[in-house]
């Protein structure tokens, strides 16, 4: 006698069971991906950026700067090998303390949105002004800010008194220095040593009525220390003074001989 097995539920059936089971778990884990993937990771919130420009030259807030905050958005689609990046621009412009400030600035927490501040550069026929771009950290936009610039007065002219000659022995040495720099950029030379033989007659020609001078220009705005170190008719003196060169200034100083 054969023993006979009976199926109650045909293979082909349960096959078929069976893979539009694992169908479903298959599209199941598809939409956990896609959410995941779209899921919002970008969190806003709105601040105040605010600071000060200073004047390296001076060491006082620079009055009239443009300033602007700069938002950079890291834009790549899903398939695509490249990104691209969008910026968002807005400006203002510092007080007569060289004070800024940004109201309402949304921050993004999502790590496509970088954040960064903008000085200008710019020049024309009397000054030049050196800016700055930096990239600011989106935990430190809540925070005062100040950035050091520079700018360049037009042209001085060093007179010597009208018709004064220089004539051996005599002699003389003028040192120009612009020292409150130093203490922002202490690796700028703005040192400046002129001996008579540079000096020139306004004219081109040596004549009566003849001035002596030299010209100098597009260097640092600020006050300049002036040393004349001089040996007239066998005596020799040190006479110190100062000039203040404003940006894109064009002045005269005559030496004390």
């Amino acid at each position: 006698m054969k023993l006979r097995i009976k199926y109650t539920t045909p293979l082909v059936p349960l096959l078929k069971t069976g893979g539009e089971f694992f169908g479903k778990i298959f599209l199941i884990l598809v939409f956990t991906i896609f959410l995941t993937y779209c899921k919002k990771d970008d969190i806003t919130k709105n601040v105040t950026f605010h600071g000060n420009v200073r004047n390296d030259c001076t060491g006082y807030g620079f009055a009239g700067v443009k300033v602007e905050l700069i938002t950079y958005k890291l834009e790549k689609k899903v398939f695509a090998l490249t990104s691209t990046e969008k910026r968002n621009i807005i400006s203002t412009t510092t007080d007569a303390n060289g004070n800024y400030s940004f109201s309402g600035v949304e921050i993004h927490s999502s790590s496509k949105y970088t954040y960064g501040i903008n000085i200008p550069s710019y020049y024309n026929d009397s000054t030049e002004l050196v800016g700055i771009s930096w990239e600011i950290h989106k935990d430190n936009l809540s925070l005062f800010q100040q950035f050091g610039i520079t700018a360049t007065f037009n042209r001085c002219y060093i007179y010597l008194p009208a018709n004064t000659y220089i004539v051996s022995p005599d002699t003389f040495t003028v040192t120009l220095e612009q020292k409150a720099i130093k203490r922002y950029e202490p690796g700028l030379n703005c040192k400046l040593t002129l001996p008579y033989n540079l000096f020139f007659p306004d004219n081109g020609i040596v004549m009566p009525d003849v001035q002596y001078f030299y010209c100098c220009g597009d260097y640092v705005m600020g006050w300049w220390h002036i040393t004349l170190d001089k040996t007239k008719r066998g005596v020799h003196s040190v006479i110190e003074d100062s000039i203040y060169l404003d940006q894109g200034a064009t002045k005269s100083y005559t030496l004390q001989w």
